[in-house]
């Protein structure tokens, strides 16, 4: 699937060719590349250095939120070294897995050592050794995964041992094999669900949402090279294709989103399988793409004056929300309970923004008539549905008397 983005140098839709030290350099051709190289090389290299920035900056405060409390620090020990408190500034942090806390909190010191020499015994015991992100965030006792500072610092540890030339997340990785390629696929995507913990809090949130849409990318590129076979290389690229479009629409790019939404849509569509569970993960990926996708289109709307493809994006989304409720009212696919009844009142303001008014209170009829014998007349989404058939049928109203 080409990018979405327009030509760094020319605008031409679309790109395919990407500069692989920041992977922010987007170009139609590779003349294109070498022309817009003397503006490009001034923001590219801090670029591709922001990844380091940005784990920096980060890291204190996941760290914050894994840190024990001012009285807990005087009284616990680590459960590693014994020795109790702070010892040089290196604070104690609960690793958030299943154990009771006094048998799990540790000097980060101490869980960095540990990780280290967990990764170097598997590599000692076995040149298949297992020093994926999952089996160092594990817990040896209760089997649950650690999160928080020590999930970071086991996500790195694992991208380091993924990469056998050492480098930096900030370059371009090659010639991995489709062992360390699936390695460094799933602690890329755990890197990616860490840093949104704290995204709220980053002074730079630019930046962030840069370094994100970066590792994204790098992500796909590691999905290319995995052992993954072909419908869950799919699948994997979709999940990332809707963090990019997330990041997209935060910052403005609706059109942008849409274009990876509607490309990844086509191939979800696209594919077939005998296996139960995992058309059932095709078709729950599907779902949440549709969703981003028909909630965008109607977003764009919105705007003011409304757009030349009003029509044309409302027609889509009803398609969407109409596909939805089917799949909703699949008895093989586990939907949620308000599904039917969400997706039914969606359909109907899709139906309502393009002036089918008869069609659109059916659709509202039927949403409130499930809404109020599942979830009470009382329900916030029961009194939603009905406030927004109302509105429908005012609309009905004023239009049939002017």
């Amino acid at each position: 699937m080409d990018d979405p983005r327009a030509c760094d140098y020319c605008g031409v839709t679309p790109v395919k060719y990407r500069c692989t030290r920041c992977q922010f350099g987007f170009y139609c051709k590779r003349e294109c590349q070498r022309e817009a190289y003397k503006s490009h090389k001034l923001y590219c290299r801090p670029l591709a250095e922001a990844v380091e920035e940005i784990i920096a900056e980060a890291r204190p405060l996941i760290k914050d939120h894994s840190r024990l409390n001012d009285k807990e620090q005087r009284s616990e020990r680590c459960f590693l070294c014994l020795d109790e408190g702070v010892i040089d500034d290196d604070e104690l942090v609960n690793p958030m897995c299943g154990c009771r806390q006094a048998n799990s909190v540790g000097h980060l010191r101490c869980f960095k050592d540990y990780l280290e020499n967990k990764a170097q015994n598997e590599l000692k015991g076995d040149l298949k050794a297992d020093i994926s992100t999952d089996a160092l965030m594990q817990c040896d006792l209760c089997q649950q995964f650690r999160m928080g500072i020590v999930a970071l610092e086991a996500t790195l540890l694992a991208w380091r041992y993924s990469d056998p030339s050492g480098e930096h997340l900030s370059h371009q990785v090659k010639n991995l094999s489709s062992e360390k390629s699936t390695q460094a696929y799933f602690s890329l995507t755990k890197l990616n669900i860490l840093l949104t913990t704290v995204d709220v809090y980053l002074p730079n949130l630019h930046k962030l949402k840069n370094v994100r849409l970066r590792l994204l990318f790098r992500i796909k590129d590691m999905i290319k090279a995995s052992d993954l076979d072909y419908n869950n290389t799919i699948i994997a690229k979709a999940q990332m294709n809707s963090h990019i479009a997330c990041i997209y629409k935060v910052d403005n790019c609706t059109t942008q989103a849409n274009n990876v939404l509607r490309a990844t849509h086509e191939d979800l569509r696209a594919l077939t399988d005998d296996r139960p569970d995992v058309t059932r993960k095709i078709n729950s990926m599907r779902k949440v793409i549709a969703l981003a996708l028909a909630d965008n289109l109607i977003v764009l709307t919105q705007s003011s004056p409304p757009t030349s493809n009003y029509f044309v994006h409302l027609k889509e989304a009803e398609t969407l929300f109409r596909w939805l409720l089917t799949l909703a009212q699949d008895p093989n696919f586990p939907a949620v309970q308000t599904d039917k009844i969400i997706f039914q009142a969606q359909l109907g303001q899709s139906l309502r923004l393009q002036f089918k008014f008869n069609e659109a209170l059916e659709a509202f009829d039927l949403s409130l008539a499930k809404a109020k014998r599942t979830l009470g007349s009382n329900h916030q989404i029961t009194k939603q549905v009905e406030s927004d058939r109302n509105v429908c049928l005012t609309e009905k109203d004023l239009l049939a008397n002017s």
